[in-house]
């Protein structure tokens, strides 16, 4: 064979070795990508949902203030843990669990900014805003739980 052959067939066989080495150790596969979040548009009790987080949000202000009928010093921990139970349970999405979220606070901090101490005003306000709670949640169950 003369050189030039020689030089081609060895190539070759090098180019093959290589090539069939590099189809056996393939590289990694990146991980693969996490499902994306799916956002619903709106669901059609979503302003319910969220007059109810601000509600809950100013109960919790109101209930950290004001002492109940036996003069004990009521907690807005009470109202704070029923709301994460609430935005825990939203299963729509981020977006909404964000909104209801700055319902609540926004519920706490806009009386944060007129009451300082307990009042009759307070009182008032706190046993209303309960009412209120109490019918938005019948009626959202009533409307939307499937039974």
């Amino acid at each position: 064979m003369n050189l030039f052959v020689q030089t081609t067939v060895i190539i070759s066989f090098f180019s093959l070795s290589i090539s069939a080495f590099a189809a056996d150790s393939k590289p990694a596969k990146p991980a693969p990508e996490p499902p994306p979040i799916i956002e619903r548009g709106p669901t059609q009790f979503q302003p319910q949902l969220l007059n109810m987080a601000e509600l809950m949000g100013a109960l919790a202000f109101l209930a950290d203030i004001c002492p109940n009928e036996d003069g004990k010093i009521q907690t807005g921990q009470i109202w704070r843990d029923k709301t994460a139970l609430l935005i825990d349970a939203e299963t729509s999405g981020p977006r909404l669990k964000g909104l209801m979220a700055g319902a609540y606070n926004r519920g706490y901090s806009d009386l944060e900014v007129n009451y300082k101490a307990c009042s009759q005003p307070a009182l008032a306000l706190y046993e209303r805003d309960l009412e209120l709670v109490h019918r938005l949640s019948q009626d959202l169950a009533r409307r939307y739980s499937g039974n």
